[in-house]
Order: structure tokens, then C-alpha cells, then sequence
């Protein structure tokens, strides 16, 4: 981000040094994505212990949620932690169709199946399930999708995306995408 706005070519940055040292032309920078930087306006107003009481014990507040695919209300939804994936599902107005997978977390998420609706959307909860919240990104999708093309279409955009600067992501895209796409 800092070497596309420094009219760069977007590639990662070396650390060190950190944005908070060295960031955005060479001054310190304090660099976080929207939805933690929204919650510091209730964390100021409200104090944290407001803040602490939503959620769980362990993965305090709310979280955005981006739900596309085979959902009858695709939108995007705030829950407070501890609401689970069948619950968000519901918030969407429920699956198009009989479902047969859910990419949680975005294209570099994990796929789970119609058995984890009650799956607790909450750091310690997808940990526990070997899976990630991501970006936040959750894409159902119905029993008539062939999910080959779809895995085919997610490594081909990483392959086609990676910046090339280190060799697992330069050879690694490559040959999962290779991988995926004879079998």
C-alpha cells in the first residue's frame, strides 16, 4: 500500500523497518485496516470495558461480514463474535439451494461444509476448526456447483497475482496451479 501511494510498483516492503519507525514516505505511520480503526471511535467514547463487554471472552466486539454466492440476501452484515456461521447464514435470509460448501475468510479461506453451521465465529472458534475468519469474506455455494472450477479459478488468481518476490509464491502459485488443474 505505501509503494503504490508513493507512486511505486505495489509490491511488500522488507521488515524492519516497521510503518511505526519507517512507513509511508519514510515517516512513522500507524497502518490498520478499517474495521479496527472504526472501533477506536467506541473504544474512545464508550471505554474498553463497553467495548469488551460484546462478544466473548476472548474475541471482544463485532465483526463485518461479506457474504456473496449462494446466499438469498448477499450484503454486508455486523454480528458480535460468538454468532455462529448458521446464524449469519440465517441473517442473509438462508442458502440458495441445498448447500454443499462455505468459503470462509476469502479466496485464501478454507472451505467447510453444511456440518460446521454451527462453527462459533470467533478467533478461538476457527482456530479450534483449523480454519480463519480472513477478510472476512464468507461464499456459500449450492450442490449443483462443480467446486473443481471454482478451486481451479481461486489458484489461478494467485498465481496470476502473487508480486513474484520470494520463491514460494513465484514457483508455488504456479505449480498449484498446475496441480489442481490435471486433476
Amino acid at each position: 500500500l505505501f509503494n503504490s501511494l508513493e507512486g511505486f510498483r505495489g509490491e511488500p516492503r522488507q521488515k524492519p523497518p516497521f510503518p511505526t519507525t519507517s512507513g509511508l514516505f519514510k515517516a512513522p505511520t500507524a497502518i490498520n485496516n478499517p474495521e479496527t480503526l472504526v472501533n477506536v471511535l467506541d473504544i474512545v467514547i464508550d471505554g474498553g470495558e463497553s467495548f469488551a463487554a460484546i462478544g466473548t471472552e476472548k474475541s471482544t466486539g463485532s465483526k463485518l461480514f461479506c457474504l456473496s454466492g449462494h446466499v438469498k440476501n448477499p450484503g454486508l452484515y455486523e454480528v458480535d463474535f460468538g454468532a455462529t456461521l448458521g446464524d449469519l447464514l440465517d441473517l442473509a435470509g438462508g442458502a440458495r439451494g441445498s448447500l454443499q460448501a462455505v468459503l470462509l475468510g476469502g479466496a485464501a479461506g478454507s472451505f467447510v461444509g453444511p456440518d460446521s453451521l454451527e462453527l462459533e465465529l470467533t478467533f478461538e472458534g476457527v482456530r479450534e476448526a483449523g480454519v480463519s475468519l480472513g477478510s472476512g469474506v464468507i461464499m456459500p455455494f449450492h450442490t449443483e456447483v462443480a467446486m473443481g472450477p471454482v478451486v481451479q479459478r481461486i489458484t489461478e488468481f494467485f498465481r496470476n497475482e502473487s508480486c513474484g518476490q520470494c520463491v514460494p509464491c513465484r514457483v508455488g502459485t504456479v505449480r498449484q496451479h498446475e496441480i489442481v488443474s490435471h486433476h
